[in-house]
Order: structure tokens, then sequence, then C-alpha cells
């Protein structure tokens, strides 16, 4: 077999692997798989020990990754080491020698890999070179093709995802939430009571009117921050609509998400907002509900609906 059959055949491997997989075995996996495949396609083309895909979590403000050993990693955004440097700097970085590492393990190239707006959205990294020194032309030339379907997949994902945030306040939104559903709430109920909290704020169609775009913006995004903090590192934050927020909680029941929904209320009520010559507060009505693995997702949400639209006066 000469040396590009050599090239050719583990790719041709890898796609024929991906394709079978993608359209029969694991069809909600979506592009992690394609990830997977091509970091262990890395790894055979320049003969690395491992690979790893980096990507931008805007949101969140870190680097993740996925890995052909499918661990998971998490990086500060602003990482000063070789990944975060090949992203920020938008260069290739090939390392032979220990001394101008800082995280990883042995010799290592980085690939930045940018949108087709030209921001760097990720990286293509392999380390440990099983037999010498990486090559900055081929073993890069060879890199090439991983980095690329890894770029353009994630730049697919990242453009579907958008619909599932609210650019205002930077929290998923309602078509977020039952894309989440299934694979991060619904196993909850599994070991754990699972509640939620939806709150609305009063009057908000009034605060854009009178104070105007910019302090309506204001006001939201407070209160999705504020909701968060109270919810805690497992929960989640939903724009529902267009004054209102979806706190899930899971871990509590439907009293511990009636207390929480107090705490909101109080803290969101000691905020003072301000336009420069008017100040104002704002406050919030809610509803709760505890989850059931026996009902359906529309269900479980409408006893926290129904409370709000009744306005109990619990608050």
């Amino acid at each position: 077999m000469n040396e590009e059959m050599m090239i050719l055949s583990p790719l041709f491997d890898v796609t024929s692997a991906l394709y079978a997989e993608m359209s029969d075995t694991m069809p909600d996996k979506g592009h992690v798989l394609v990830f997977e495949k091509l970091c262990k396609l890395g790894c055979t083309l320049v003969n690395a020990e491992k690979a790893r895909f980096w990507y931008r979590d805007k949101y969140n403000k870190v680097l993740r990754t996925v890995s052909d050993e499918k661990n998971i990693l998490v990086l500060p955004e602003n990482d000063s080491g070789i990944v975060g440097k090949a992203i920020n700097e938008g260069k290739v970085i090939v390392v032979n020698g220990m001394s101008a590492l800082s995280d990883t393990d042995g010799n290592a190239i980085v690939m930045p890999i940018s949108d087709t707006k030209g921001q760097y959205i990720g990286a293509f990294q392999v380390t440990g070179k099983k037999d010498g020194d990486f090559d900055e032309k081929e073993d890069v030339r060879r890199l090439s093709v991983c980095a690329v379907v890894c770029g353009l997949s994630l730049e697919s994902d990242i453009f579907a995802d958008r619909a599932n945030f609210c650019e205002v306040t930077g929290c998923r939104n309602r078509k977020g939430f039952f894309s989440d559903y299934d694979w991060k709430w619904a196993p909850v109920l599994k070991s754990t009571p699972l509640s939620c909290v939806l709150t609305e704020i009063n009057d908000f169609g009034d605060i854009s009117y009178n104070y105007g775009s910019r302090l309506a913006d204001e006001v939201l995004t407070c209160t999705a921050k504020t909701i968060g903090e109270f919810g805690g590192e497992n929960s989640g934050v939903y724009r529902w609509s267009a004054d209102s927020f979806l706190l899930m909680l899971p871990g509590a029941d439907r009293q511990a998400a009636l207390q929480k929904g107090k705490d909101i209320a109080e803290c969101l009520g000691s905020k003072v907002f301000s336009d420069g010559e008017n100040s104002f507060s704002v406050t919030v009505d809610m509803g709760t509900s505890e989850f059931s693995a026996e009902k359906s997702t529309a269900e479980n949400l409408r006893t926290a609906e129904t409370e709000l639209s009744m306005d109990s006066g619990e608050l």
C-alpha cells in the first residue's frame, strides 16, 4: 500500500463509520459523534497519542472539548496556554519539547478553527507524537481535513443553537427548554425531585413604553441573572416569554420551589432601576410545579402556568 492510500484508508474508515452510525444507531448524538470520530482519525493520520476538539461556549465564557477518549475538559476562555493562544492569535502552533508547554503532556499541534466570517470558534489539537517530533508542514497538512470538517460541523451546531437562546439575557428560551428537556431534565426524575418556578415581571409593557428599550433590556438581564443566582449550579433559566422566566430546580420539591420563588421576588423587589431622571422597582408574580415522570412536559408545566395566571396572592 502506497503512502497516499495509507492516509486515505483511515479517512474512509471514519467516514463510513459516521455514515452508518449517524443514519441508524445514534441519531440523537449529532455532531458530537463527528468530533469523536475525527479525533480518532487525527491520531491515526499523524501517529499521535491523543486528540481533542475544543470549542468556545460563549454563554459560559469557557472552552469545552470533545476527545477521542470521550473525556470532557473545560478551560477558561481567556486561557493563556497553548489552546487559548492558538485561538486568540488565530495561528497554528506546533510545539516539540516540554519547555514551551503549559497545558499538554508532550509534543503538540493546535490548529485554530474559524467560522465562515473569520471568527475563531474552536481548535483541533493533537498531542504526544509516538515516533519523534511533529512535522510543521506535513502533519498539519494531514490534520487539515479533521480541522475543516470539525469547524463546519461546529458552525452548523452554533447556527442551529442560536434559535434556542435569548440574545438579550444570554439564557436559553422556550424553544431551548423543549430541546433540553429529554436529555437534561427528564433523566433527573429517575432519582430525585424536579420542580420549576415560573416568574413574570408585572407591567413590563409599561416599563418598555415609559423608559425605553435599553432600560427594559436592563430589567430583563437583571431578572435573568438574579433568578440564575438563586437557582444554583445545576439549575436552568429560560426566558419563557417577553416578560416571564422559567427556573428549573433539580432536587427540589414544590415547597422548596415556592420558597425559592418568594426569595427571588423579594430580591428583585429591592433592586432600583433608573433612566437618570426617574427611578422604579419591579414586582413579579409566580407559579410553581413539581414534575412527574408520568406526565407530559405540558402537563407538568400547567400547574405553574395556572398559578401564575390566577395571581394567587402567595407573594
